[in-house]
């Protein structure tokens, strides 16, 4: 995954929060085969196994698979399994919004 605050790739590790259930983020993950990758077809259906495998939907089309409402610490473990051979993509958002209050 891409560091944006220190600009390189990197893998990150799992947060811990007191309470997780609040904090719960889940999404989609898309992985894409890398131009010039011989074994990337391998790669994605090794992807697509491992995820359904974990339980989750995965759709795949052609050179990209999508893995549907992947929770953060699968979307850590799919990228540290399949990063270095496919480029992952992952949109994460928290699972109950987030209250607001208006302040005067």
């Amino acid at each position: 995954m891409y560091d944006c605050q220190h600009d390189h790739y990197t893998d990150f590790s799992e947060p811990v929060f007191k309470d997780s259930a609040k904090l719960a983020l889940a999404g989609s993950l898309i992985a894409r085969s890398l131009p010039g990758q011989p074994q990337a077809d391998a790669a994605l259906a090794e992807l697509e196994a491992f995820a359904q495998r974990l339980g989750y939907s995965v759709e795949r089309n052609g050179s990209t698979a999508r893995v549907a409402d992947v929770s953060l610490v699968d979307a850590l473990r799919l990228n540290a399994c399949f990063g270095p051979h496919l480029l992952i993509d992952c949109d994460l958002r928290a699972r109950r919004a987030v209250r607001q209050s208006h302040i005067d």
